[in-house]
């Protein structure tokens, strides 16, 4: 084999080493493109959960301010009997 031969060989691996080497790197393209499409569609079920637990936070929260408002009503109301109930046990003491 002359050297023009070996040469001739070597460049012909090399080349087909390159071929292997873009066909891989082609690959790998196509992996990333498909990974950037998944990250994407998650992005937007993120988007969704967050704005969907906005609105049920947003809700529990108004509902939790309506509940205290009532308890606070309720107790003024308990306070009011309680005074009325005194008051009457001690009318109803001073007829006996």
């Amino acid at each position: 084999m002359s050297f023009e031969d070996k040469i001739l060989n070597y460049l012909a691996e090399i080349h087909q080493k390159i071929t292997g080497i873009e066909n891989e790197v082609a690959g790998v393209k196509a992996e990333v493109a498909g990974v950037k499409a998944e990250v994407a569609d998650i992005k937007k079920t993120v988007i969704n959960i967050e704005n969907s637990h906005g609105e049920k936070l947003s809700a529990l929260f108004d509902g939790y301010e309506h509940n205290t408002k009532s308890i606070k009503e309720l107790s003024k109301d308990v306070k009011s009997l309680e005074k009325r109930v005194a008051t009457q046990e001690i009318k109803l003491q001073l007829i006996k």
